[in-house]
């Protein structure tokens, strides 16, 4: 009895013993992500740096260069918890720094391969002035005006490139019968990218809004009250009143009612319309009496 007790111990601590449950596993065979060079971006106020990370948290060191050109040791910036910033507002407009980001893992205690990252630090470029013109043939001419220290920039017509340099005018081919998106994407002497400009050029055909109908007028105290049927798609409605020189504008309302505060000594002739980003519609004519 003895000896069959002996033989199962012996026969169980072998068998956990072989176990490869129980073997160490090194820090060496794991492998996290090496953070991204969009980690850093440039912003009117310094250098900002965000860790996109949900789960690691980002060590972030800085070295600059000495008057030799010789990178210094790397010291010390931050250490950031996931989807936290940090920027860093110590930069020199023309000055060339390396940022190095590494990724650590709290839970495993391992960090990832460092990424060194090299920025000459300026403000973002972006567009100063944007103007077109529609040409007879549905193209369009577009000017363009940057800060002086432009090296060039992109120009995308919905979302495909069209052109890249830096001429101040450039004739795109639009698209008939939808709304174009234009990116400008510009980049200064230092190979920075600045900020995105977005436009866009409408090139649907104008939206044809049904007449406002039924149109009542209510006398209240020094007020006439006028209101119409609400138009299909309309988003707001113009109130006008004939002139010398036709009919002029008077007031504006988002609802299907305006209150007129000058009531008229004779009768008088006024034009109701609906507007919307699209188009507009006929004039809707009536009268306000005393």
């Amino acid at each position: 009895m003895n000896r069959l007790v002996y033989f199962l111990v012996l026969i169980f601590i072998i068998t956990a013993a072989c176990g490869k449950k129980t073997d160490p596993i090194s820090k060496d065979s794991f492998s996290i992500p090496i953070p991204p060079d969009k980690t850093v971006t440039l912003t009117d106020k310094g250098v900002n740096i965000k860790n996109n990370s949900g789960k690691y948290i980002l060590f972030i060191e800085k070295s600059t260069y000495d008057s030799n050109g010789c990178l210094d040791d790397f010291k010390f910036l931050s250490r950031l918890e996931p989807k936290k910033d940090f920027l860093d507002e110590d930069v020199i407009t023309a000055k060339k720094c390396v940022y190095r980001l590494a990724y650590y893992d709290n839970r495993l205690d391992v960090f990832s391969k460092k990424n060194d990252v090299p920025v000459t630090y300026s403000k973002p470029l972006t567009v100063k002035d944007f103007q077109y013109d529609i040409n007879d043939d549905g193209s369009a001419t577009i000017y363009l005006s940057f800060p002086e220290d432009l090296m060039y920039y992109r120009l995308l017509l919905n979302n495909m490139k069209v052109y890249e340099g830096r001429k101040e005018s450039v004739n795109v081919v639009l698209e008939k019968n939808r709304i174009n998106n234009i990116t400008i994407e510009s980049y200064d002497i230092y190979g920075n990218k600045g900020k995105t400009f977005n436009a866009t050029i409408d090139m649907t055909e104008p939206l044809r809004l049904s007449k406002p109908t039924n149109i009542r007028t209510l006398k209240g105290d020094g007020f006439i009250l006028v209101s119409w049927n609400a138009v299909e798609k309309a988003e707001k409605y113009f109130v006008l009143k004939q002139t010398e020189k036709g009919f002029e504008k008077v007031g504006e309302s988002t609802n299907n009612y305006y209150r007129y505060t000058h009531i008229p000594e004779q009768c008088e002739r006024f034009a109701v319309k609906a507007l919307s980003v699209r188009g507009e519609s006929d004039l809707s004519i009536f009268e306000i009496c005393p």
